[in-house]
């Protein structure tokens, strides 16, 4: 099974948070997308935002907080915890 650890980056966060609040501002997606773009605001692998990409994470069950338990099974690894997806 793969393995799954949740770290917080403070810089993704602070661009997480600010999509969210976009979107709750009610700014479209593309809205969205296109300032973030002229901004030149960057993406984890360096390319320019697009639709799916800012769907994507406001679709994210981690950012929803709604993180699940139940779907992983914890393992801790030293002083860290992993969450590994249930068998079944």
């Amino acid at each position: 099974a793969k393995a799954y650890a949740i770290v917080p980056v403070s810089a993704e966060l602070s661009i997480v948070d600010r999509i969210f609040r976009d979107f709750i501002a009610n700014k479209s997606i593309t809205g969205i997308v296109t300032k973030l773009n002229d901004e030149q605001v960057p993406t984890r692998q360096r390319r320019g935002w697009n639709y799916n990409s800012v769907s994507n994470i406001l679709k994210n069950e981690n950012y929803l907080g709604k993180f699940a338990f139940r779907k992983y099974e914890m393992i801790t690894n030293g002083e860290s915890l992993k969450y590994v997806p249930e068998r079944k």
